[in-house]
């Protein structure tokens, strides 16, 4: 009897209590930059003034003064609602696609070592990443399938992390469930290491503040943020927040930088094209991005169900250019009967079932390689998708050629008129902003960039460096009596924002509008406003009749 009223008394003890003075709930969290920074975060039952890690790229057991790194953290404090206290060591300056060896001495205790391994920067560098969401409600299940984590890592060395997108319990206030939480994602760590985890902010995530304590307040306070890994864009939206909005000017505008980008995949909560739900906003507000952009892969969850829809483009199956939207959370979460099974969507070769499932992502140069795994072990789909911006490695596109090493579109550069006399400069005649040519000088008002359209690799937005204004083409309407180009809120939805940079020969370029009729030309017999010479507009020539007028230099220019 007394053994069993000692097994009772045991089961019923804090999972925390159980490991006084011993550092634990040990992980790795990424956000924006796995190839150079990570956090380094772990638990205590007390708190303890002296606290120190220690890291090298080398193991040196517990010798502390081998170690070539001693970080204090930099975040201490009790877990909102609870008497554990956290700790947040962000450790800066990694180097990529390295592993690093830590410890953790809490007063006289120490932990046990550890490793983890750091993104790759370089693009051709292959890598897997685990996707999975929705971990709350089904505790055995989540622990199985932590388990099933572990083993894609043991088998598959190059799997760099877990991307959750969001649910991970069933309330996001209560530290109880977070406690489980954390201890069962112990059960990926592999032999020491350990699998960091890119957090994303599920809907039931979006007003916790337990939920940033715990994974370092990942996207700051929006929630919406970017990891570069390679050759992948992962981005991580908010479907807690307003899908429009800032958020949509941030994913716009993340889109247009990123356009060159090799791979590009999306993931959050509450799903565009759902399996269970009803559609969420993003489907008016993010989905025609995705397509205009080209999306590679979407992953969605919230819906406790597993689904793979048919390449998806303006409300309608597209083969060629459609996204292809996965989920919808199954790592734990009780799994429900879909009810949009008849779905034109989820039609073959896209499905709808249930089960709880992980998703891999293996992410090379010339494919993705996307593969759902059961809880049992059975891999129950994989696809393979080629890329859709065909960029050279380390170089631009315009026009669908090549750039030459003469022009450098991914910076700062000034546009200097083929005689060097003038070049294109920014100016304000207290009517709106204007462009001029003007004698070049090293300033500010010289400086443009070109941002890639993505669905075309020679179109870009031509902006501003001073204003963030975008270049726009005024042929078909006068401006002050006459036709010219002036700087106005880059829109790309406008298509006389749009231009193309055409090479000409001997180092020159036209800078051309989208339909190539009209070209940009510096010209002395332009009518003059307020004393200044006016950049204008002419036919772009074919034949070299005008270029000199026409072509320019393209001169890399940085702050």
């Amino acid at each position: 009897m007394r053994y069993l009223c000692a097994f009772l008394l045991f089961s019923l003890w804090p999972l925390s209590s159980l490991f006084a003075d011993i550092p634990y709930h040990v992980r790795i969290t990424w956000h924006e930059d796995p190839a150079g920074k990570a956090t380094i975060s772990f638990s205590t039952d007390i708190r303890y003034r002296h606290v120190v890690l220690y890291l090298d790229r080398t193991e040196h057991g517990h010798e502390p003064m081998r170690y070539q790194q001693k970080l204090a953290p930099q975040w201490q404090q009790q877990y909102r609602g609870s008497s554990v206290w956290g700790y947040h060591v962000r450790v800066r300056d990694l180097s990529p696609d390295t592993t690093y060896f830590f410890y953790i001495q809490t007063g006289r205790k120490t932990s046990e070592i550890y490793h983890f391994r750091t993104a790759p920067a370089d693009p051709r560098r292959a890598f897997r990443l685990i996707f999975a969401a929705d971990s709350g409600s089904d505790h055995a299940a989540r622990r199985s399938m932590n388990q099933r984590m572990r083993e894609v890592m043991l088998a598959h060395p190059d799997t760099l992390a877990l991307a959750h997108g969001g649910g991970y319990v069933e309330d996001s206030d209560s530290w109880k469930q977070w406690d489980r939480w954390l201890h069962d994602h112990s059960l990926t760590t592999a032999s020491g290491r350990l699998l960091p985890v890119i957090p994303g902010q599920g809907e039931s995530e979006a007003e916790s503040l337990l939920f940033r304590e715990i994974f370092d307040g990942p996207g700051h306070d929006s929630g919406w943020y970017l990891s570069k890994i390679g050759s992948l864009d992962l981005i991580h939206l908010n479907t807690g927040r307003s899908v429009s909005g800032d958020q949509k000017v941030w994913l716009q505008n993340l889109l247009l930088s990123e356009a060159k980008r090799r791979w590009i995949v999306a993931s959050y909560s509450h799903p565009a094209w759902p399996a269970e739900s009803d559609p969420g906003l993003a489907r008016r507000h993010w989905v025609p991005l995705f397509e205009r952009f080209r999306a590679d892969l979407v992953f969605e969850s919230g819906g406790h169900a597993l689904k793979r829809t048919l390449p998806i483009r303006a409300g309608q199956r597209d083969d060629q250019d459609g996204v292809i939207y996965v989920g919808e959370g199954g790592a734990g979460a009780r799994q429900r009967s879909p009810v949009y099974s008849d779905y034109w969507y989820l039609q073959e070769p896209g499905y709808v079932s249930s089960g709880q499932h992980i998703q891999i992502l293996k992410v090379g140069w010339d494919r993705l390689d996307y593969r759902v795994v059961l809880r049992n072990g059975t891999v129950f789909d994989q696809i393979t998708l080629q890329p859709r911006r065909h960029i050279p490695e380390g170089t631009e596109v315009l026009a669908g050629q090549q750039a030459d090493t003469d022009v450098d579109l991914s910076g700062s550069f000034r546009i200097i008129s083929s005689s060097q006399a003038s070049c294109l400069q920014a100016g304000n005649d207290a009517l709106e902003y204007s462009l001029w040519h003007k004698a070049c000088r090293d300033t500010s008002e010289e400086l443009f960039r070109a941002e890639s359209s993505g669905t075309d690799p020679g179109l870009h937005l031509l902006r501003h460096q001073g204003t963030q204004l975008c270049i726009e083409f005024l042929r078909e309407k006068a401006f002050m009596g006459m036709f010219g180009i002036v700087l106005s809120s880059c829109d790309p939805e406008n298509e006389q924002q749009w231009v193309r940079f055409r090479e000409t020969g001997d180092g020159l370029w036209q800078i051309a509008s989208a339909s190539e009729q009209h070209c940009l030309h510096f010209s002395n017999t332009s009518r003059t406003v307020n004393g200044e010479l006016r950049a204008g507009l002419q036919e772009c020539s074919a034949d070299g009749i005008g270029r000199a007028k026409e072509s320019f230099q393209i001169r890399p220019w940085d702050l």
